[in-house]
């Protein structure tokens, strides 16, 4: 055997070696069944951007599932030995499947150290009609980028989501059904949905249509309209089997406003001292009241899909120490001149009279309901 061949043998032995199917699915179990289903073979190269490096006796775990009315089902999987590797790890891998028209197909990959999740690329749909796929670059994230190491959030199931460039909108209506419209509604597909899977702050939705499927995932993280920067509690990625993927904002940014009283911290470039009580409540009526400094007030809000208005608040008569008049005062002027809001990073409520930096009004939750 020449040099050339030995080396082509020695690099053979070393991908099996590497990559096997550990689990064979069902489909995989009766080769004369097997024969007749349809082959797909994967290319990818999975990655990421942070500069750490793998364990050397990490293993890559790769599932194949079909996603139908009764749930997700292994078609097969495989797992890879890192050996000391590092990203990119490429992968070239074939299964088969039969998966039809009412059903999904996905690939996902997981990096684990014994039974410790280190990295995941999230579910990774794929065509089914086509017999290989090239899928570039997938990227691996932590658990804590996905949101699958944090508690449930209290914030509701976003019923909507949206992006631009190209404009696109999906709804939820229930559990079973949803819609999609794309192309700046020239596209319009009636889906329904197979399943619905929520773990920490991740919601993902799979759902057929006839001439398409989607993975929709919600990760509850604050999420800016790339138009008018106007702030949703969810954001948003839509993959679909006919245009890639979609990239927005989920939920209604009114949620981020009600639910609970906010505590004035701050007006202008004046805090507000620690034992005078100035206060937000917004309820899902468009109402808004709390107290500000000595009296009680209340006021009506606008919220629209870009900007928050509150008209002039009407408020009780009583006097008070004039550093709490001052307060008010100064609180009632800012707050017919709001028109817009957002949510820092650590949770708190910004009220502004401009798109700018400038920040009008500062507010907290109180510790417990954040």
């Amino acid at each position: 055997m020449n040099m050339k061949a030995l080396a082509a043998a020695a690099a053979l032995f070393l991908a099996t070696a590497c990559t096997f199917n550990l689990r064979p699915g069902a489909d995989d179990a009766d080769e004369s069944v097997a024969a007749s289903m349809k082959r797909m073979e994967i290319v990818a190269s999975l990655t990421y951007r942070e500069r750490i490096a793998l364990p050397a006796d990490a293993v890559v775990r790769t599932r194949f599932e079909r996603i139908d009315e009764s749930g997700a089902h292994r078609i097969s999987s495989y797992d890879t030995s890192l050996d000391g590797r590092q990203v990119p790890i490429p992968l070239e891998l074939g299964f088969r499947h039969s998966v039809g028209s009412d059903a999904l197909l996905t690939m996902r990959s997981r990096v684990y150290l014994d039974d410790t999740l280190l990295r995941d690329t999230g579910p990774v749909l794929l065509d089914a009609t086509r017999r290989s796929a090239d899928l570039g670059e997938l990227q691996l994230y932590t658990p804590a980028q996905l949101g699958l190491d944090s508690e449930s959030t209290e914030l509701p199931m976003p019923e909507r989501a949206s992006g631009n460039e190209p404009g696109w909108m999906l709804q939820i209506e229930g559990d079973r059904s949803a819609r999609l419209v794309r192309d700046y509604g020239q596209v319009e597909d009636s889906l329904q949905i197979l399943q619905l899977e929520r773990e920490g702050g991740l919601v993902q939705v799979f759902a057929r249509g006839e001439d398409t499927g989607i993975v929709a995932a919600f990760h509850s993280r604050i999420c800016r309209d790339s138009a008018t920067g106007m702030p949703h509690p969810w954001q948003a990625s839509v993959q679909t089997l006919d245009n890639g993927t979609l990239n927005g904002c989920g939920g209604s940014p009114q949620s981020l406003l009600t639910g609970a009283e906010w505590h004035i911290e701050q007006i202008g470039d004046t805090a507000v001292p620690d034992k005078i009580r100035m206060t937000l409540l917004f309820d899902d009526e468009n109402r808004l009241s709390g107290q500000s400094a000595c009296n009680r007030y209340f006021a009506d809000y606008r919220l629209s899909g870009e900007s928050l208005e509150i008209k002039q608040p009407g408020a009780t008569l009583m006097a008070c120490a004039e550093q709490q008049m001052e307060l008010e005062r100064a609180f009632f002027e800012r707050l017919p001149e709001i028109r817009h809001f957002d949510i820092s990073a650590d949770g708190r409520l910004l009220l502004k009279s401009t798109d700018g930096e400038a920040v009008d009004i500062v507010a907290a939750k109180p510790e417990g309901d954040a």
